[in-house]
């Protein structure tokens, strides 16, 4: 069995941080204090809009119901005309995007046919998804942007019309100038695209259309790499096993990070300095049924570090998050326990309950 690793588990680690953490329960949104396990409602959607917050029967991943800004004081949220995408034909849903402001707990709409928002770093655009409700086509026509300041909307990256191919998981650049995306045809293929916000330079495919899984892209803060998860390997084997690689964003240099811990449970995330990604992931190897615990990797593939070793064969631990300043790890405990690890005593305790899809929110200094 691989070891935990001994603390310090990064040079520098500080002791403490201060933040929130804001988490969705049916159509509420919720907030917790990071020293308390008293949750408060912040939102409640249907109460506010008769709408409700999109949820994983409409299609919606565990990170796409809602948006952080960067300033911390706004969620771009996708709300839906209907609770449950299973329901009778007259009934398909449509969306919207809404913006919540967290000081003023004000909801506005920001534009229809909508999901998947993410802001962009400088805090002026939200890259989404255009989804046309099923009545009217039930098309997705690819990338489109809303520009916050001049109120306007446009397609940056569009996609075929035709059977099941549409764009997810994007990241921006921390320059706001660029977003990396998968380009997907459901049950088919997928390719890793950057895609420019100027028209004037054409989209670049990093990785060409593959039938390997491939997703999780996510750009690093300096800008200099892009960290992917896929289940492409450099010697043919007869298991598929999903592995973090990066790339630059010319897709001229791709590295693979990891090997034999089967990566899953959440996309793996980057420390703001750049230096180290946390994911979970499974260790091959150590028993029949492997279970998900949080690990670092160094982002030049030199270190790995395993963070937790549950007793409990059959407890699975997921969707590690950074603090904002890089010393504590954020992580849930099968869907529902949230945990905090001090990554400079190693230390780890239970703070609250939550659900998956949970957003680290950086309290104001004052």
């Amino acid at each position: 069995m691989i070891p935990t690793a001994v603390p310090p588990i990064i040079p520098d680690a500080q002791t403490a941080d201060s933040f929130s953490i804001l988490y969705r329960e049916d159509n509420l949104i919720k907030q917790l204090d990071g020293e308390s396990k008293e949750a408060e409602v912040i939102l409640d959607t249907f109460a506010t809009t008769s709408l409700y917050l999109a949820n994983r029967s409409h299609g919606i991943g565990w990170y796409e119901w809602g948006s952080l800004s960067p300033d911390s004081k706004k969620l771009a949220l996708v709300l839906s005309t209907v609770p449950e995408l299973h329901l009778p034909s007259q009934d398909t849903p449509s969306f919207s995007i809404y913006i919540f402001d967290l000081d003023t707990r004000e909801l506005t709409f920001l534009v229809e046919d909508a999901i998947e928002p993410v802001w962009s770093p400088d805090g002026t655009k939200i890259a989404y998804r255009r989804q046309i409700p099923e009545q009217d086509g039930g098309i997705s026509s690819g990338l489109w942007l809303f520009d916050l300041v001049a109120a306007t909307t446009h397609e940056i990256y569009s996609v075929e019309q035709n059977a099941g191919r549409y764009v997810t998981q994007y990241s921006w650049s921390p320059d706001s100038k660029a977003i990396v995306t998968l380009d997907i045809i459901a049950q088919s293929s997928v390719k890793l695209v950057v895609v420019p916000i100027s028209n004037a330079t054409p989209p670049t495919t990093i990785i060409p259309e593959t039938t390997e899984d491939l997703f999780s892209p996510q750009w690093s803060p300096d800008g200099s790499q892009i960290a992917f998860v896929t289940t492409q390997s450099k010697q043919p084997t007869s298991q598929k096993i999903a592995n973090i690689w990066v790339t630059t964003p010319d897709g001229s240099q791709i590295r693979q990070l990891t090997q034999n811990i089967f990566v899953t449970g959440g996309q793996p995330t980057w420390s703001s300095d750049g230096q180290w990604l946390a994911f979970a992931g499974a260790a091959l190897f150590e028993s029949n049924e492997p279970t998900t615990e949080i690990w670092l990797v160094k982002a030049d593939g030199s270190h790995i570090k395993r963070l937790t070793a549950e007793s409990n064969n059959k407890l699975n631990v997921l969707m590690p998050i950074w603090s904002p300043n890089n010393s504590i790890i954020v992580f849930s405990k099968e869907q529902t326990e949230l945990w905090v690890y001090q990554l400079a005593t190693g230390d780890q305790r239970q703070i609250g309950l939550a659900t998956l899809g949970f957003i680290i929110k950086a309290k104001e200094v004052k």
